[in-house]
């Protein structure tokens, strides 16, 4: 009996998933399983009056889970804000000066004689 009962709930949630998930294409398949999911965990959950009647424990939970959204809805409020001032933040204009000296001084002849008798001596010339 237990079995038959957990068959046939995964069964409708299997039909109940099938026809929310969208079809594959280009972008955004992401964001509409997402919301597929969430449609799906809100009509599969128990009304509050009957979790409360089976776990009297469960006032603290809901309480958690209460907090746990009012600061998850602050956070994503605190990222827009971040986003915001960093998209439209001033940017000022700078010059980056860049300053290229090639010095060229001339080897004298007596340099010249040294450096080609090392490489002749070396085998190499």
């Amino acid at each position: 009996p237990r079995h038959a009962a957990t068959t046939t709930a995964a069964a409708a949630m299997s039909t109940k998933f099938s026809e929310v998930v969208p079809k594959a294409g280009r972008g955004g398949a992401a964001k509409k399983r997402k919301l597929a999911e969430a449609k799906l965990a809100r009509e599969l959950a128990l009304p509050k009056e009957k979790v409360v009647a089976l776990l009297p424990e469960s006032a603290i939970y809901t309480q958690l889970l209460d907090f746990e959204r009012k600061v998850d809805a602050t956070l994503a409020r605190k990222k827009a804000d971040v986003q915001e001032a960093l998209k439209k933040g001033d940017r000022l204009p700078r010059t980056v000066r860049l300053y290229i000296y090639n010095t060229f001084k001339p080897a004298s002849r007596t340099q010249v004689v040294v450096a080609n008798a090392a490489g002749g001596a070396n085998g190499g010339g």
